[in-house]
């Protein structure tokens, strides 16, 4: 059986959308929902018990973000394999189903995670997958030099295809391998949680890869709505994810390079004639890049 994971926070329509495409496209027996709410304020819990009552929901007081949230859900979980599933996504197809005839045609291979090929509402292929980040990279990419090798949306076809990582939106993998690696790490509340769990995968033998067969509808960022809480976001989870992948002196490497570049930027930004942010919102994003945490945010806003 398949436990699938959803984690929602202010999302309920979404929320109601996905899990009547999963009983309208699953096969009966095959798979148990567990909803995990990071206490949101719009009815969510109200409304899923309302309408879909078999689905187990566990309702939390604050907020724990994305991966705190999953590793409440993956402890519940009854299944020998895991789906964490966005909750603003769709099944277009028995996607529990094909995850499955994947893990066993690419059993030989050691799989870890398993993503599906993800598309948008046009029906074009959006971000499933991609390639652990690199300093260098990243460096190049902040300074306008280089776009960031991470998208590749060349249709999958019939192939299974590895990769490094697979997008944390729709998630497949065996129960007792997430509980095994301690499931996600702490350090993020939200993005690059899924980069440094597979990274600590495939430190660990266990291969990602991205399966034919799944068709999902990601409706990509519907629980973040402002544009600096966002940046924020990233930036914040980045330098945890080089902490925990680069060990100590690269991270602070990393880390005082990323600062001095982004306070350039800030720099350069409040001298446009319509900067992108405001003072205040550049202070926020300063403040949290020195702190490594994100208490100068209104917390309200977060996803």
């Amino acid at each position: 059986m398949v436990s699938i994971v959803i984690v929602n926070y202010n999302t309920r329509d979404l929320l109601l959308s996905c899990l009547r495409s999963i009983y309208e496209k699953s096969t009966p027996g095959t798979f148990e929902i567990v909803v995990v709410d990071n206490a949101s304020a719009d009815g969510s819990v109200e409304a899923v018990q309302a309408k879909f009552s078999e689905v187990r929901v566990h309702a939390l007081p604050t907020n724990l973000g994305f991966g705190g949230a999953n590793n409440v859900g993956v402890a519940l979980a009854c299944g020998e394999f895991v789906l964490l599933l966005n909750s603003d996504t769709v099944f277009m197809n028995d996607a529990v189903a094909a995850y499955l005839s994947a893990s066993r045609r690419l059993g030989g291979q050691t799989p870890g995670a398993l993503g599906a090929q993800l598309y948008d509402r046009e029906g074009k292929i959006t971000h499933s997958y991609g390639w652990f980040p690199r300093v260098h990279e990243e460096i190049l990419h902040r300074l306008g030099l280089r776009r960031l090798p991470v998208e590749d949306t060349t249709p999958l076809g019939t192939q299974d295809r590895r990769v490094e990582y697979v997008t944390g939106a729709a998630l497949f993998l065996r129960t007792e391998d997430f509980r095994r690696i301690g499931g996600f790490s702490p350090r993020f509340f939200m993005y690059y949680e899924d980069n440094e769990l597979q990274w600590r995968l495939w430190h660990a033998g266990k291969a990602s890869f991205v399966v034919s067969g799944p068709r999902i509808l990601h409706l990509v960022g519907q629980s973040i709505a402002r544009n600096n809480i966002r940046r924020t976001f990233t930036a914040v989870s980045k330098v945890a994810y080089y902490h925990l992948t680069l060990g100590r002196v690269g991270s602070l490497a990393y880390r005082s390079l990323f600062l001095l570049l982004e306070t350039l930027l800030v720099g350069l930004d409040l001298l446009r004639v319509n900067p992108n942010y405001t003072p205040r919102e550049n202070g926020q994003f300063l403040a949290c890049l020195v702190t490594g945490s994100l208490r100068y945010l209104r917390m309200t806003h977060h996803a």
